[in-house]
Order: C-alpha cells, then structure tokens, then sequence
C-alpha cells in the first residue's frame, strides 16, 4: 500500500467514512505494523476527544437558547417574584408575632433581632462585594 492511500483510508476510518472493506484494507495493512497501529489508535484518540467537545458544544448551546427565551425568563422571574413575596409575609408576620407578644422574654426578642441584624449584614457584605467585582470579573464572559 503506497503512503498515501494509507493516509487516506486512516482518515476516512478515523472519521467515520471508509466502508467495511476499506476499514478492512487499512486494518490488514497496519496489523503487522506497530507503530502504524499506534498512529492510527492515536488519530482514533484524538476523534473521540474532539467529538466530545463538540458534543458538549452543542448541549451548551441549546441550554443558552432556552435560558435566553422569553418564557423561561418570566418563567424564574414569576416564580422568584412568589417565593420572595411569601417568604416576606411569613418573616414578617412571624416577627410581628414575636415582638408583640407580651409572653415572649426579652431575651427571645433579643436574640431573634440580632440574628436578623447579623443576617441583613453579612448579606449586604455579600451583595456589596458581588457588586464591585462584577465589572471585573474575568470570568463573566466566558463561553462554554
């Protein structure tokens, strides 16, 4: 078998293309050549890497597309508007309950205001330092 039809059919069988006896003339060419078996299953390699990028390529597309719909973003918008409306009413029914009732001690009273306090701080720092890294972040741009 000349070189080239060797590199021919190598490319043809890694890709997916050769027919049976073409997959069987290269694979009785290289099968008494080591270093041609080694080339050919590093090709292979290769294939199988590739694919997979673009394999993982295309479902990151599609999950940009639906993120990017208009009923998805009113889909989360809508269910995030609800779930931080109720949780709101609980919390803030709950804390009227507590510090306006006369029976509950002082040091419940206290204790649940400087856990609120806590939270709402460490929640500003948060957002706070999200909101000046934001601009700079190197990674917000990033494509999958």
């Amino acid at each position: 078998m000349k070189q080239e039809r060797y590199e021919t059919l190598t490319v043809m069988v890694v890709d997916g293309t050769a027919s049976p006896a073409e997959r069987e003339e290269l694979m009785a060419w290289v099968v008494d050549k080591p270093e041609l078996r080694r080339e050919l299953e590093s090709h292979q390699a290769v294939k199988a890497v590739t694919d997979g990028w673009v394999d993982r390529l295309m479902v990151d597309l599609a999950e940009d597309k639906v993120q990017q719909s208009g009923a998805h973003k009113l889909g989360v918008g809508l269910g995030l508007g609800v779930l931080l409306t109720s949780l709101l009413a609980l919390l803030g029914w709950g804390l009227g309950q507590l510090f306006l009732d006369p029976e509950v001690p002082i040091i419940v009273q206290l204790s649940v205001a400087g856990a609120t306090l806590g939270f709402l701080v460490l929640l500003g720092v948060v957002i706070r330092g999200r909101l000046n890294t934001h601009k700079s972040d190197k990674y917000k741009d990033v494509i999958r």
